[in-house]
Formats: C-alpha cells, structure tokens, sequence
C-alpha cells in the first residue's frame, strides 16, 4: 500500500515521513537551550504554541554539521518532536512500512527504500 509521504534531506542522507505523521514544517528559530540534554537534542522550540524538542540527527549519527533552519514536526508513538532538516525535496506516494521515518536512495525507483531503526533509538 502506498502513502503520502514528505520526502526531505539531512546532509547527503534522504528521507521520507508518512505525512499523517507531519504537524507542521517551518524555518527553527529561537532555540532554547536546556541542560542536561543527550547532545542530539539541541533544545525546545515554539511553533504555533507547540514546544517541541528539536532533534539534530547529524548530531545523533555523526554527520558533518552545517546550520540546519528549517524543522519539521512530526508525532511518533504519540509524542511530539521537531527534526531539523536542510531541505524539503517533494510529497510523494511511497510504499508503506512499518517504521514512519524511512531513508530514499536518491539514485533508485521510489520503491527503493529501507527502514531506519536508529531513530528509534532516540524517539
């Protein structure tokens, strides 16, 4: 079964979010910073009156740092996160699986995906 999925980039890495799972996407700005936090959590940003913990997955896999400003907030397992993201590729139909957050092969079909497990790690 296919989904509408929000396919969007973190460095050279690829990604795609089911879209049910998308609250908002918008440019991060006003980071508070909060001790004590694993390193991959940069702080809580405000949206429309959500806060959300603001997650840096090149922090969390080791990926070289460029400034990220823009965010998209999702809901997993029923908490809500802000991911940074570098940019936002296109909405398209993928085939579903069974973890939301999925990397795309640039250079293969649309049905060439893989799940990410490590998110889970984090969320």
């Amino acid at each position: 079964m296919k989904v509408a999925a929000l396919e969007f980039r973190v460095s050279d890495k690829y990604f795609a979010v089911e879209m049910d799972k998308v609250k908002h996407l918008f440019e991060v700005e006003n980071i508070k910073k909060l001790p004590s936090l694993p390193e991959f959590v940069e702080g809580i940003v405000k949206y429309n009156n959500y806060v959300y913990p603001l997650i840096s997955l090149k922090k969390a896999w080791g990926i070289e740092e460029k400034d990220s400003d823009m965010g998209v907030a999702i809901v997993y397992k029923g908490r809500e996160y802000a991911i940074l993201i570098d940019e936002v590729i296109k909405v398209d139909h993928l085939e579903k699986k069974k973890n939301f957050l999925i990397e795309v092969f640039k250079n293969g079909p649309p049905e060439a995906v893989i799940i990410t497990s490590s998110i889970s790690l984090f969320l």
